[in-house]
């Protein structure tokens, strides 16, 4: 529910001033409100007019079943609609809906090819989703380099778990420099930024490494810490760390995994 809100809430500042945009922002407030018979009337017409923002909101409530019986085929037939006009928001969410095979026919590979197209327009969920199947080869061709490369676009952008999931790469150096400092730096990042349901689990992740980590480490990764969540410094810090490691003889090279030379 959060991302959806915050997919609405930044469409606002990016649709053309009219009739149809202040339509859009009134089917938003009554969202907002719960008022989802009120927000169903006022999108109904947009849709028909092919308002990206309005259809991805109808598909979201089809999908969720808010004010409209659950219905995930037509949660998919809208959303695509708005995926296909290029809104970022939808591409990601047909992303998913692909990945779980929700209205649509399960396909790992139509799932990351939606990812690609939000994760390029730099919507930070599809880059940290795109990250994962970058892991795991679902999708796509295994290859940690790029996996790493995505994680990094959505950690820069504040993605809690794209930080963490960047921390786990760098701790076990797959597709970029092994840094227990780095993967530490990331781990606080990640566990002041996230949602309860996640924190444990990157607790525990910054527990286990800072045991195996010695003062000066730890230390070192909370200046990093603090330097990466400066606005702005994300990609200029991780970066001097990394050549100053590199300099320093600390840090192996990355092991590249499945990338392709």
């Amino acid at each position: 529910m959060r991302r959806l809100m915050t997919a609405l809430m930044g469409a606002l500042g990016v649709m053309v001033a009219g009739a149809a945009s202040a339509g859009f922002e009134d089917a938003v407030q009554s969202y907002v409100r719960e008022d989802y018979a009120a927000a169903l009337a006022e999108l109904r017409p947009l849709v028909q007019q092919g308002h990206a923002g309005a259809q991805y909101l109808f598909g979201s409530m089809h999908l969720l079943g808010q004010g409209v019986p659950k219905n995930e085929a037509e949660a998919a037939a809208w959303v695509r609609k708005a995926a296909e006009q290029g809104y970022a928001a939808a591409q990601t969410k047909l992303g998913l809906m692909y990945e779980g095979g929700l209205g649509v026919l399960q396909d790992d590979w139509k799932a990351a090819a939606w990812y690609h197209k939000a994760a390029s327009q730099g919507d930070a969920y599809a880059q940290g989703r795109l990250g994962l199947m970058y892991v795991t080869g679902r999708g796509v061709p295994k290859d940690d380099r790029k996996a790493a490369a995505w994680y990094r676009k959505a950690a820069e952008q504040g993605d809690a778990r794209a930080q963490n999931d960047l921390g786990v790469m760098y701790e076990d150096g797959r597709g970029v420099p092994q840094s227990a400092v780095i993967a530490y730096a990331l781990y606080n990042l990640s566990a002041a930024a996230s949602d309860p349901s996640d924190r444990n689990r990157v607790s525990k992740n910054r527990q286990k490494i800072a045991a195996t980590m010695t003062r000066e480490q730890i230390e070192a990764g909370q200046a990093l810490s603090r330097e990466l969540a400066k606005p702005g410094n994300f990609a200029r810090a991780l970066a001097a760390y990394e050549r100053e490691g590199a300099r320093a003889g600390r840090q192996p090279a990355a092991r590249a995994g499945n990338a392709k030379p």
